[in-house]
C-alpha cells in the first residue's frame, strides 16, 4: 500500500525535520507539538523549506507562519510578495512594507526574510530591494546597505520625485513656491509657537548691538543662544523687520 500525500511530504520535508526536533522536542514539550507543526506546515504547503533547512535560531511554527502569508507567484520580475499585514505611517497612510510581529517584536517582513535566510546582520544597515518592490520578501532580492545606498539607488533608478515629475523641482521655486502662492499662510516672527522673541525684543537686539553691545551679553539677557542673536543681527531670519 503506497504512502498517503502527507506522509510522502513529511518524507520530503525530512531534512529540516531532522534537525529541528531536537529544538522542538526541547522547547515544545514534547513530540504531539512537533508532529502538530509538520502538519500544519504541509497544509500551507510550504515546501519552500525542502532541502535548504529551517535555521536553528527560528522556531518552526513562526517560519510556518511567516511562509504561509508570502505569494510566490509567478510576479513580474520574479518576485515574492507579501500578501498579510502593511506598516502604516499614520492611520490614513501607508509606506507599502510589509510587517511580521516576531517574537514580541515589529519586523518589516522584509527583514525578517533577509535574517531567515541569512542570519543575523547588524541592524544600523537597512535591508534594501534590487527590484524596487517594496512588498516583495524574496532573499535574493534583498541586500544589505545604509541610508547612502538607498538613497543613491533611488536617484540612480530614477524614483525621486524630480526624475518622476520632470521640470516640477524648478518650478516650484520663488513666486511658485506654496509661500509665494499663499503668502497669508505662512506664519512669521511672533506668530510662529516656537518663537521666543517678539518683534519688539528683535529690534531691541539689532539696535544695541549697533550701539556696542557684544552678542554674547545680549543672547544671556534674552536666555537664547548666541547663534540666534547672530542671525537676527545679519538678517538671516525675521527679515520682516
Amino acid at each position: 500500500m503506497g504512502a498517503g500525500p502527507k506522509t510522502q511530504a513529511a518524507a520530503r520535508c525530512g531534512p529540516w525535520r531532522r534537525v529541528y526536533l531536537g529544538h522542538s522536542l526541547a522547547n515544545r514539550g514534547g513530540l504531539m507539538s512537533v508532529s502538530l507543526k509538520i502538519k500544519n506546515c504541509i497544509t500551507y504547503g510550504l515546501l519552500y523549506c525542502v532541502g535548504v533547512g529551517i535555521p536553528s535560531y527560528i522556531d518552526l511554527h513562526d517560519w510556518c507562519r511567516f511562509w504561509s502569508r508570502v505569494d510566490k507567484g509567478p510576479h513580474p520580475r520574479g518576485c515574492w510578495l507579501w500578501t498579510a499585514s502593511i506598516r502604516n505611517l499614520t492611520p490614513d497612510r501607508s509606506d507599502g512594507y510589509g510587517q511580521f510581529i516576531y517574537q514580541g517584536r515589529n519586523w518589516g517582513a522584509h527583514q525578517f526574510a533577509y535574517y531567515a535566510a541569512y542570519g543575523l546582520y547588524d541592524r544600523d544597515l537597512g535591508v534594501l530591494h534590487t527590484c524596487d518592490v517594496r512588498r516583495c520578501i524574496r532573499p535574493s532580492h534583498l541586500y544589505l546597505g545604509t541610508q547612502v545606498d538607498n538613497s543613491r539607488d533611488m536617484m540612480d533608478r530614477h524614483r525621486n520625485a524630480s526624475a518622476i515629475y520632470p521640470g516640477w523641482a524648478d518650478w516650484a521655486r520663488g513666486k511658485n513656491h506654496w509661500s509665494g502662492r499663499y503668502p497669508d499662510r505662512v506664519q512669521k516672527g511672533s506668530q510662529c509657537g516656537r518663537a521666543k522673541l517678539s518683534e519688539q525684543d528683535v529690534r531691541d537686539i539689532r539696535r544695541r548691538n549697533s550701539a556696542g553691545e557684544t552678542k554674547v551679553d545680549l543672547a544671556k539677557e534674552y536666555d537664547v543662544a548666541e547663534s540666534l542673536v547672530y542671525v537676527i543681527v545679519y538678517r538671516k531670519i525675521w527679515r520682516h523687520i
